[in-house]
């Protein structure tokens, strides 16, 4: 480390005693004299790290010249020298630069004091460069600080115009660079220009006394302290071409005031140098704000009870229909405990109940008699549901309740009105099967009395239709279903009865089901019973059949039923001459058209062939 003294003379005594006086010392300085005729010159900076340099003028020589050198060379510590008559010189050159002076005197005196005056400015200039050192690091980590800060950071000149704006601005679409020397209102939406700013806003103030509480927001603000804007809240304008919405901002804003550094009869004196402020976007504050303010709104007109309580059970809120539906005021439920209430009002068991769920961090619903404070008493559907946070602790309760007295007495009603038409239902259909069976009993008669034996089949059949009617309003009857059956187990129950009335052994009749139990609509299923009954019935009598079987198959949009038996077909060619039996043509012909048209009841359609026996088909629609 090396210190070079740059001393600016025209005196060479002065130089030469200067250079035998530090010799001597430990200051291991080096001079260099600069005549005072190439004092505009800048003197060289010193080549190596930890070197260091001072400048010594020689006020005698220079007078009012010094200060250009002190000027051209200000990073440099700096003493100047003079004899008695600088006096004025030698302060002004303090005050101008901060350099350090000393008055010569005759005896050169002042030569003794020169090296401690030396050390005292290297020291001097070393903790300034220490602090300097210190404060660009300290200003460096602000910047980097205000770099990484997500809100915008923004100063703007007395003018309005931005001199600053931190990389934040960028989710604006904007660079820092195209907003620096802009006026601060292209940043803000216009409609809001005028109610932020200084020069708008004030001249419409003027004589009114606000306080700190009502002091007017201002973007360009001017005041420190309890006065200053906090909380203005902005649409701030996106750049063009910005595929986000506009911004809703809240800016805080100081007005910057510096001190001059210098007094007057007590006076300090002041100037503007422009407002620092801080845009937060709080657009999705705002969201949230409206949606919170809609749902309140929406609580508040709800039909629904709604009652809030915290974790240890206080209640903190009850909407207004709450407070009606169960005859309170406010202060007879904020603050007291929703166990305490619940408990007080419910039903015993259904108290119990929540209890439980409550103490177990679960959601509870049900119905529930409630009291009112006046004693009376309504049906309510009730529901408890926790409110977890994120380490899925209970914070709060939120119960509702809402009337359902009317619900409760439409349902039983309803209840009382389906089991009277059940009885009368019951009641209608046992008096059809009376009826069937006293026409039955009528058709028994009348076979008694006739002689004629293709009459006497007729009203055999006639009989067995009763039957199957009969029977089939007696499955309906036992089902849980009244109005459809299982067709397997209708046509099980009535294929022995057919037996018997054509004087057959039911157990000779072998009938094999190819499908399994299959309901229908109970109409249905009386049809294809009947067509079923006036086959069986046929093949029994007259063609001596004793196996049948009976399949049934799927087909999307319609289901096909399929009676086969190893007989001939009874409606095909083979047919056509009169049975053993005695059956005609036209008993034939009717039979085929009777069943024909029960398919038609069920939008089906009969066919029939000799395919390995004969087969009887219908295709109906489900």
């Amino acid at each position: 480390m090396s210190l070079t003294i740059h001393c600016v003379t025209q005196d060479i005594e002065f130089a030469a005693v200067l250079d035998e006086l530090l010799s001597g010392t430990t200051l291991g300085a080096s001079i260099v004299v600069h005549p005072a005729d190439q004092r505009r010159r800048q003197l060289p900076e010193p080549q190596e790290a930890g070197d260091s340099a001072l400048l010594l003028l020689d006020a005698d020589c220079l007078g009012q010249q010094a200060f250009e050198l002190l000027e051209a060379n200000n990073e440099i510590a700096a003493l100047i020298v003079g004899a008695a008559g600088t006096e004025s010189l030698l302060c002004e050159a303090h005050n101008r630069s901060g350099c350090e002076f000393m008055l010569k005197d005759a005896e050169q005196r002042y030569l003794q004091l020169l090296p401690c005056m030396i050390r005292k400015l290297l020291l001097q200039r070393d903790r300034y460069e220490t602090t300097s050192d210190m404060l660009r690091s300290s200003e460096k980590r602000y910047e980097d600080l205000i770099q990484a800060i997500p809100d915008i950071v923004y100063k703007i000149d007395p003018s309005g115009r931005f001199t600053f704006v931190n990389d934040a601005v960028r989710q604006l679409g904007y660079t820092p660079r195209e907003l620096i020397g802009t006026h601060f209102s292209s940043l803000l939406h216009t409609e809001d220009v005028p109610r932020v700013s200084r020069s708008q806003v004030l001249p419409a103030m003027r004589g009114s006394i606000t306080g700190p509480s009502s002091a007017p927001g201002l973007f360009d603000e001017r005041r420190a302290g309890d006065r200053c804007t906090h909380g203005l809240e902005v649409r701030v304008r996106r750049k063009n071409g910005a595929s986000a919405p506009n911004m809703i901002a809240s800016v805080t804003a100081y007005g910057e005031i510096a001190a001059a550094g210098h007094y007057r009869t007590e006076i300090q004196q002041r100037f503007f140098t422009g407002t620092v402020g801080i845009i937060r976007d709080v657009t999705q504050r705002k969201r949230s704000q409206q949606m919170l303010h809609e749902l309140s709104l929406a609580i508040e007109q709800s039909k629904t009870a709604v009652c809030i309580a915290r974790a240890d059970g206080r209640i903190d809120y009850a909407n207004p229909y709450f407070l009606r539906m169960n005859g309170h005021r406010p202060e007879d439920v904020l603050g007291q405990n929703l166990l305490d209430l619940l408990s007080e009002y419910l039903q015993e068991e259904s108290a119990a109940e929540v209890l439980e769920a409550i103490q177990s961090g679960a959601v509870w619903e049900g119905d529930s008699i409630v009291w009112r404070r006046d004693g009376e008493s309504y049906w309510s559907w009730i529901k408890i549901y926790p409110v977890h946070d994120v380490d899925a602790e209970v914070q709060s309760y939120i119960l509702f309740l809402e009337d359902i007295t009317d619900r409760k007495q439409s349902e039983a009603w309803l209840r009382q009105n389906l089991q009277d038409k059940d009885r009368s239902l019951q009641e209608l259909q046992q008096q059809m099967n009376g009826n069937l069976q006293l026409i039955s009993g009528l058709l028994a008669v009348q076979q008694d009395h006739t002689i004629e034996p293709q009459a006497l089949r007729e009203l055999n059949r006639s009989a067995i239709r009763v039957i199957a009617l009969e029977t089939a309003y007696e499955q309906a009857l036992a089902g849980a279903n009244w109005n459809r059956i299982d067709l397997r187990g209708y046509l099980s129950t009535v294929m022995p009865q057919l037996a018997r009335r054509y004087g057959v052994d039911p157990v000779t009749l072998s009938v094999e089901f190819q499908f399994d139990s299959l309901e229908l609509a109970l109409d249905r299923a009386i049809t294809l019973g009947m067509i079923i009954a006036e086959i069986l019935g046929y093949a029994l009598d007259e063609c001596d059949i004793r196996y049948l079987s009976v399949s049934h198959q799927d087909q999307h949009a319609r289901n096909s039923l399929t009676i086969r038996h190893g007989g001939s077909d009874i409606f095909g060619s083979a047919a056509e001459q009169p049975s053993a039996g005695g059956e005609t043509d036209d008993s034939r012909s009717m039979l085929l058209r009777i069943v024909e048209f029960l398919a038609l009841r069920v939008d089906g359609s009969f066919t029939h062939d000799e395919q390995d026996g004969a087969r009887y088909n219908i295709e109906y629609r489900e």
